[in-house]
C-alpha cells in the first residue's frame, strides 16, 4: 500500500511522517510557535485530512518546549495543558472562517478536551480501568478516527498523550 508519506503493509506497524518531521522541527527552535505551526502545517501533509494541523501543533509544541525553562513548570503535564489550551484557541481564531484548517483545529481541540476529561475522570482508578475507558473513546466510530492505520493516526496519538497525562498528572506532581 502507499500513503502520501509512507509505504506500509496493512496490519504492520509503520513509522509515520509526523514522527520524522518532529526531528526536523527542533532546528526551528528560534522561531515563534505559531510560525512553526504554519510552516509544518503547510509543508508536511499527511494522509489524514487533519494530519497537517496535528503535525504543525506537535512541531510548535516541541519548539515551545525547547524555549522553556523546565523549572517554570511543576510537570510536563502542566506545561502540555497550558500550552495546548493557549495555542489552539488562538490559532482557531487566526484561521480563516469556513476553512478546512479552522474546522480541523476545532475538531482537534474538541478531541483534546474530551480526552483530557476522560483522563481526569479516572484519576485514582487503576491503569487497566484507564485503558478500558480510553479504548472506548478511541474505538467510538463517531468520536475517533477510523481507518486502517488508526493506531498510528496523529490525532489518536495526540489524544493518547493528553488523556494519559490527565490521568497521571496528580501522581506526577505529588
Amino acid at each position: 500500500m502507499h500513503g502520501e508519506n509512507a509505504f506500509y503493509v496493512i496490519g504492520d506497524p509503520v513509522v509515520m511522517g509526523m514522527y520524522l518531521y518532529l526531528e526536523s522541527a527542533a532546528s526551528f527552535y528560534h522561531y515563534p510557535p505559531y510560525l512553526v505551526y504554519q510552516l509544518f502545517r503547510q509543508s508536511c501533509g499527511l494522509d489524514q485530512l487533519y494530519g497537517s494541523e496535528v503535525t504543525g501543533i506537535f512541531a510548535a509544541l516541541l519548539v515551545d518546549a525547547l524555549n522553556q525553562d523546565p523549572s517554570d513548570w511543576d510537570s510536563f503535564g502542566t506545561w502540555w495543558f497550558n500550552r495546548t489550551e493557549t495555542f489552539l484557541p488562538a490559532w482557531i481564531d487566526l484561521s480563516p472562517q469556513h476553512s478546512s484548517e479552522r474546522s480541523n483545529l476545532q475538531r482537534i481541540y474538541n478531541y483534546y478536551g474530551l480526552l483530557k476529561e476522560n483522563g481526569e475522570a479516572l484519576v485514582g482508578s487503576t491503569p487497566l480501568t484507564f485503558l478500558q475507558s480510553y479504548s472506548k473513546v478511541v474505538n467510538d466510530p463517531i468520536i475517533s478516527p477510523h481507518h486502517g492505520m488508526k493506531l498510528q493516526d496523529p490525532l489518536t496519538m495526540f489524544g493518547l498523550i493528553t488523556s494519559a497525562l490527565a490521568f497521571t498528572q496528580p501522581n506526577l506532581i505529588d
